[in-house]
């Protein structure tokens, strides 16, 4: 009788909130968006000050499109944070790096224009950051607007002129751009500096049928 009752309450024992955590992203990673939630509210009602559990709800509502509780439970996390850090670079790094996930959300949604406003918002915060700037681009290319992304890829490459990933994405700007000359002067200096890369090997080929043609 005693022993029963003593796994009884074993059983019933909270767990820990890193193990509470732990759970709670398994389930978000298997698309149990409503029982994460759920369960990261449990841990925010244990520990009001758990900045983890508040920044996961609100990228979670962003998922489900919920965008108003995503915004509540931003601000909770940010507050929370606050409160918890006497330093604000801590603080400030990681606010930039959840505006940078909710912009990479609604960037897969097919959202730019949203996770325009998050990256902005970003670099307001950081604006040197190479990879919201080419995160921007890329969303400024999905929208159209691609004399605006090749502004901000030459931009990049006049600052990092030997990174690859620059260099491609002003590539590929100027070719949605209509641009193809100056989007083939890029690939055939790509593929001279990157000869082991299998797309630029791809797009050495297509400016060789475009030769041609």
């Amino acid at each position: 009788m005693l022993q029963t009752k003593l796994t009884n309450n074993i059983l019933k024992k909270k767990p820990s909130v890193p193990a509470a955590l732990e759970r709670a992203q398994i389930l978000h990673q298997n698309g149990k968006f409503k029982e994460s939630i759920e369960l990261y509210k449990n841990i925010l009602k244990d520990q009001p000050t758990c900045a983890e559990a508040a920044f996961a709800i609100s990228v979670l509502y962003n998922d489900l499109g919920r965008y108003q509780k995503a915004q509540i439970y931003f601000k909770k996390a940010t507050q929370a944070k606050k409160n918890k850090q006497l330093s604000v670079t801590p603080l400030k790094n990681e606010v930039i790096q959840k505006y940078q996930e909710l912009a990479e959300i609604y960037s897969k949604y097919k959202q730019p224009q949203v996770a325009i406003k998050y990256q902005l918002t970003a670099l307001a915060l950081s604006p040197k950051d190479k990879n919201i700037f080419i995160s921007l681009g890329k969303n400024l290319i999905q929208l159209g607007q691609y004399n605006k992304a090749i502004s901000i890829f030459k931009y990049l490459n006049n600052q990092d002129p030997g990174s690859y990933i620059i260099q491609f994405r002003l590539a590929h700007a100027y070719y949605r751009n209509k641009q193809t000359l100056h989007a083939v002067i890029i690939w055939q200096n790509l593929a001279k500096q990157f000869p082991y890369k299998k797309e630029v090997r791809m797009l050495n080929y297509l400016t060789q049928t475009l030769r041609a043609i």
